[in-house]
Parts: structure tokens; C-alpha cells; sequence
């Protein structure tokens, strides 16, 4: 499986990934008992044809009623971006299903999923074509009643995105991932519109995780910088009416250091980063074997 939620309450496991049905495979969406790990209902869509749904992302619902999972359809002569579902959370019913192709005509593949805090509106980001064929960030707003589509963006010609997240006020949505050139990347949408309020490249590295404060007035932006023979974690804290840097930090440069995740403390005073730091005796050769993870705690302001 490749997504993973959590129910509000805490009493159920959402997950999300493919299951092969002897043609092709399935998009596989699946609810289990959090305490007994007993599985409570599996929905299987299955792809067209000699095509494959494979679930990438999966988020819940703020009210617990309602789980969205976003697919990559591949192989397909007319590519679709991506394929977003919703299911009823008590039964696993498919409520509805939506496909989203950007203008080019290369497949997609949606990578993160989020919904606004009053459950309106559901976020997918991911690789999408453009009108000249390049990829770019590909962002999609849906109504999360019905599936229709509100709004949709596709941010730079050549790059990937990797994390999404919306301001606890439900105005902003951010993405973040790499492009080239530009590398460690962010750029933050009006939520109700799709307009882009701002964006922001730093040369070198790689964006891979955002979250926004509680009080929705910064957006933390993580993963790592590159230059002059070493990387380290990088991170960024951004306005979120202006994109304005607030701060930036480095952190265990080494030839090989890669910053992964970042969460915030639950009364959002401490930013954590982690990720991957080389092994000390072994050096940069173990960063896919025996290496070493290091995480970091920053005060947000």
C-alpha cells in the first residue's frame, strides 16, 4: 500500500495502493480497526481495459465520514492525470469519481492529497502535463461532495512536486517539490480560486515537505540544499500573505545529507526535520543500506 490516514477519532486506519486481478491491477482503498488491525471494508476500482489504478495518497475527512484516495491511471492512449475517489468511511461506498488531464499529453501521477478544514474542497498535487508537453506541478481543486472540478494549475515546465498542505483557515493551499532549473521550490495558491499568490526557487536542492502554523501565518518548507561538494537538511519558513523568508536554516552538511519530513508540535511552538545523514564509518556509500537519520527541533519563532 502507498497512503496512509487516520480517522479524527483515532479508531480507524485508512490505506490506499493496487491489488492485481489477473488483467490489471486495481485501485485498492481499504478501512482497518486501528486496535485489532481487523479489516472493516476494502473497495476495489478496477482500471479499463489493460490499464492499472494504483493509489497513491489518502486523507480523510475532518469529520470522519467521508476518505478520498488519488490514483495514477498508466497505461492509457489518452492519458489521464489522475483519478480521485470518495468513499463513505462507515462502508467504503463509492460516493463518487473524478479524473483530472491537464492540458499535455502525458500521463500524470499524483503524489500528495489534503482537504480544506471544512471538508469543502479536496487538494491533489502531483507530475502533470502541460500545454507544450513539459511536467510540472499539477494542483486540482475538487468540490469533496460531488467530485467537480473547482480549480486546477500547472506551476513550471520541467520538475516535481512532492507535498501539499493548507493553512488550518482554509485560504492557502502550498506545494512544494524541485524544478529545473529553480530546485527547492514552494509556491502557494488561493484556495478558493487557484490564483497564485506567490512563489519562491532556491537554486540547488529539493522541496519535500510543508506545513502551515496554526495560526495560518507561515508556511515551514522542508528537504535539502546542494552546493559546494555537501547537502544538508534545508529548511524555510515563509510568509504566507507574501512569501516573504522569515528564516532559514541549514543543517548536517555532509556529501550526502537528504531533509525527507517535517511535522510541527501540537501547540505549534517546535518544527521538526528529519531525514537522511550518512553513516558516520561508512560514509556516503550506506545512504541505501546502513545510514545514519537525524532529526532536528527548531522553535517556530
Amino acid at each position: 500500500m502507498d497512503g496512509l490516514a487516520v480517522s479524527p477519532d483515532g479508531t480507524t486506519l485508512f490505506e490506499t495502493g493496487s491489488a492485481w486481478n489477473g488483467t490489471d491491477d486495481d485501485l485498492v482503498t481499504l478501512a482497518i480497526d486501528a486496535a485489532t488491525g481487523v479489516r472493516r471494508w476494502v473497495n476495489r476500482l478496477p482500471g479499463p481495459g489493460q490499464e492499472y489504478l494504483r493509489g497513491q495518497a489518502v486523507a480523510v475527512s475532518s469529520a470522519g465520514d467521508l476518505v478520498f484516495a488519488a490514483a495514477i491511471r498508466q497505461p492509457d492512449p489518452n492519458p489521464i492525470d489522475y483519478v480521485i475517489v470518495a468513499h463513505d468511511a462507515a462502508t467504503g461506498a463509492r460516493r463518487w469519481v473524478a479524473k483530472y488531464d491537464a492540458p499535455g499529453d502525458d500521463p500524470g501521477y499524483p503524489v500528495a492529497i489534503a482537504l480544506s478544514p471544512d471538508d469543502r474542497r479536496v487538494f491533489v498535487t502531483g507530475w502533470s502535463s502541460g500545454s507544450q508537453g513539459a511536467m510540472g506541478f499539477g494542483t486540482v481543486a475538487l468540490r469533496a461532495d460531488t467530485g467537480v472540478q473547482i480549480w486546477s494549475d500547472t506551476f513550471g515546465s520541467s520538475g516535481s512536486p512532492d507535498d501539499l498542505s493548507v493553512s488550518p483557515d482554509g485560504q492557502t493551499v502550498v506545494v512544494v517539490g524541485a524544478l529545473v532549473p529553480g530546485g527547492f521550490t514552494t509556491v502557494a495558491y488561493d484556495a478558493a480560486t487557484g490564483d497564485r499568490r506567490w512563489s519562491d526557487s532556491l537554486e540547488q536542492g529539493w522541496a519535500k515537505s510543508t506545513v502551515v502554523s496554526l495560526d495560518s501565518g507561515t508556511a515551514f518548507v522542508s528537504g535539502w540544499s546542494t552546493g559546494a561538494g555537501e547537502q544538508s537538511f534545508q529548511t524555510v519558513a515563509y510568509a504566507v500573505s507574501s512569501g516573504a523568508t522569515l528564516w532559514w536554516r541549514r543543517f548536517g552538511a555532509s556529501p550526502c545529507s537528504y531533509g525527507n519530513d517535517v511535522a510541527l508540535a501540537p501547540d505549534g511552538s517546535l518544527l521538526y526535520v528529519t531525514g537522511k545523514i550518512p553513516d558516520l564509518v561508512e560514509g556516503c556509500g550506506s545512504e541505501f543500506s546502513a545510514g545514519d537519520y537525524g532529526t532536528v527541533a527548531y522553535r517556530t519563532t
